[in-house]
C-alpha cells in the first residue's frame, strides 16, 4: 500500500511539474532566447527616424544579445556593435563632440541612425540594409544588384537572421514594442516587466514562436 501511495504521489508530482513547464517554461525560454532590454532608450532613439522599435531590438539581439559592454574581435562595440570609425562619423553628423560608445543610450542612438541610413539608402529593403550594416555599403549594393551576389558568409547568415528575429520580436513584444513598458528589463535583470508582460502571454503563442524560429534557424 505504501509503495502504491508513493507511486501515486510521484506521478502527481510529475504531472504538476509538467503543467508548470507547459505554462511557465515558454515565458522563461522567450526571455532567454529573445531578451529585451533598454526599451526606453530604443523608443527615444527610434522616434526621430520612425523606425519600428521591434526591428531595432532584432538588430541589437543579433549584434550583442543586449550586452552593452560587448566588443568584437574587429573592435565593434556596445549594443549595436558600432565600429570606431562608424561611431566617429555618426557623432560628427549628429554634432556630438564627445561620447561614450558603451553608454547604452548613445550606442542605441548611433545604431538607429545607422539602421535608418541604410534603410533610406536602399528604399526600405531590409535585406540590403542588414547586409550593409554587417558588411558595409559595398556589400549592400551587391545584394541590391542580385540576391545571389557573392557576399561574406557571416553577412549571408546575418541577412537571414535579422528579418527572422524581427518577426519574432514583433510576435512576442508587438509591433513597435507597443505593449512593453519603458522600464521592462526582463527576468534576468529582475525586472517586474517580465512578470507582468511575458508571463501573461498565452503559452501556446510563445511555444509556436519559439519552435517556428528554431526550426527556421536550424532545420531549413
Amino acid at each position: 500500500m505504501r509503495k502504491r501511495i508513493n507511486l501515486i504521489l510521484f506521478l502527481v508530482g510529475l504531472g504538476l511539474i509538467g503543467v508548470l513547464a507547459a505554462f511557465k517554461l515558454p515565458g522563461i525560454l522567450a526571455d532567454q532566447l529573445y531578451p529585451l532590454r533598454y526599451v526606453k532608450e530604443i523608443r527615444e532613439c527610434s522616434a526621430p527616424y520612425n523606425l519600428d522599435e521591434a526591428l531595432v531590438a532584432a538588430f541589437i539581439k543579433q549584434e550583442s544579445n543586449f550586452n552593452p559592454k560587448a566588443v568584437s574581435r574587429a573592435g565593434a562595440s556596445g549594443l549595436g556593435q558600432i565600429m570606431p570609425a562608424t561611431a566617429a562619423g555618426i557623432a560628427r553628423k549628429l554634432g556630438i563632440p564627445s561620447y561614450d560608445i558603451f553608454d547604452p543610450k548613445t550606442n542605441v542612438c548611433f545604431t538607429t541612425f545607422y539602421i535608418a541610413g541604410m534603410l533610406g539608402r536602399y528604399n526600405g529593403d531590409l535585406v540590403a540594409a542588414a547586409a550593409a550594416y554587417n558588411g558595409g555599403a559595398a556589400v549592400g549594393d551587391r545584394v541590391v544588384a542580385s540576391r545571389n551576389a557573392a557576399i561574406p558568409g557571416e553577412t549571408s547568415r546575418y541577412i537571414v537572421a535579422v528579418p527572422r528575429l524581427y518577426e519574432v520580436y514583433k510576435e512576442i513584444y508587438g509591433i513597435k514594442l507597443k505593449s512593453v513598458p519603458d522600464d521592462y528589463s526582463g527576468s534576468m535583470a529582475g525586472g517586474e516587466g517580465y512578470k507582468t508582460f511575458v508571463q501573461k502571454q498565452p503559452p501556446k503563442k510563445l511555444w509556436d514562436v519559439i519552435i517556428n524560429d528554431l526550426v527556421g534557424k536550424y532545420i531549413k
